[in-house]
């Protein structure tokens, strides 16, 4: 997702202001363990946010409806295989 928002400036700014929001959360729940290297591979769920943001008309809009934190915590998890 990150190479993803990295190409589109609103997404980016969103993307990585929720990324630092949960890496710090996690870190604090996890102090003891490292953190798990991130996956490259694109989840479905990833590749079709992807696609309907980048086909919509206005493509802001979605994206600014679909990366909301609910979305990004479910990615950030099945990244890191915890719920």
């Amino acid at each position: 997702m990150d190479a993803i928002a990295e190409s589109y400036e609103p997404l980016d700014k969103v993307y990585q202001e929720e990324f630092a929001t949960l890496e710090s959360e996690v870190g604090e729940r996890n102090k003891a363990l490292p953190l798990l290297p991130l996956s490259s591979e694109p989840s479905k769920e990833l590749t079709n946010t992807a696609i309907d943001t980048f086909s919509s008309n206005n493509s802001v809009s979605t994206a600014q409806q679909v990366a909301n934190p609910t979305i990004l915590k479910r990615i950030w998890q099945s990244i890191t295989g915890r719920k």
